[in-house]
């Protein structure tokens, strides 16, 4: 694959496997600009979350999302191509080489992030998979800053879809788990565990047969952080909560006194 020409693309590095496909890096053989290419095995694909995902792509149009460039294959057999924005690494690998991250920088990344999350409410679109896994990271020349991007669209759905989606659920929202109806507060779950996992450096364990067992070791676990500022304490703990008619709602989020400026 490696060389291989998809109009004025091409691929020169291999960077990832899974299920669905592969993820190379390419470049943009007219302007010289890196880009990353997601090549994709149409007999595991369904045509109509692809282009649910390349919907979800161009509404969620900022500077904080990952951009979309083209794509390719509709009329190829086997395999298609999406082209997008190049990015240097994910945070979970920033976060490995760290350890965890502080306050201050937790404020940083979010406050990026909320941009893309206000495109998501305003186009009434649910991610499903936020994990920062599929946060994405593009670093200056100089390495001295950073933006971050939300990526990987693939499980968005509409707020007024048919949902069912079952997956890791060390990362996903209770009322997914329990199949009940859920809407865009989901997301606001994964935000607590992304959260959570950036300033500790792990994930919260989590066992939802035994839920309130394991939800009040995570409580517990905030309030004796010392070193936690008490403004993020307050959004996890409101971020963490089982009912979804109890969690923070999206407008609160946004305005919660953690993001204001210091």
């Amino acid at each position: 694959m490696i060389g291989f020409i998809i109009d004025i693309y091409k691929i020169t590095e291999f960077k990832g496997s899974g299920y669905f496909g592969e993820v190379y890096k390419g470049i943009n053989l007219k302007t010289n600009e890196d880009v990353a290419i997601k090549v994709l095995d149409k007999s595991k694909i369904v045509v109509k979350e692809l282009q649910n995902e390349l919907n979800t792509m161009k509404a969620i149009n900022c500077e904080n999302s990952v951009k979309y460039i083209a794509d390719y294959g509709f009329n190829d057999p086997n395999l298609y191509y999406i082209i997008m924005e190049y990015c240097d690494c994910n945070l979970q690998q920033y976060v490995y080489e760290k350890g965890h991250l502080l306050n201050d920088e937790i404020r940083i990344i979010f406050k990026q992030l909320n941009n893309a999350f206000h495109e998501m409410r305003k186009n009434n679109i649910i991610h499903r998979d936020l994990k920062i896994d599929n946060i994405m990271m593009k670093f200056e020349k100089d390495k001295s800053k950073y933006t971050v991007k939300l990526g990987d669209f693939g499980k968005s759905r509409p707020v007024d879809y048919y949902m069912s989606f079952q997956g890791n659920y060390s990362i996903m929202a209770p009322e997914i788990f329990s199949s009940s109806h859920y809407d865009e507060k989901c997301d606001l779950w994964s935000i607590g565990i992304m959260i959570h996992h950036l300033y500790f450096g792990y994930l919260p364990e989590m066992n939802y047969y035994k839920k309130d067992l394991y939800i009040n070791k995570i409580f517990e676990n905030i309030r004796n952080s010392k070193h936690m500022d008490p403004f993020l304490r307050d959004l996890l703990c409101r971020l963490l909560v089982f009912d979804q008619n109890q969690r923070i709602t999206w407008d609160e989020y946004f305005n919660h006194q953690f993001f204001q400026d210091k």
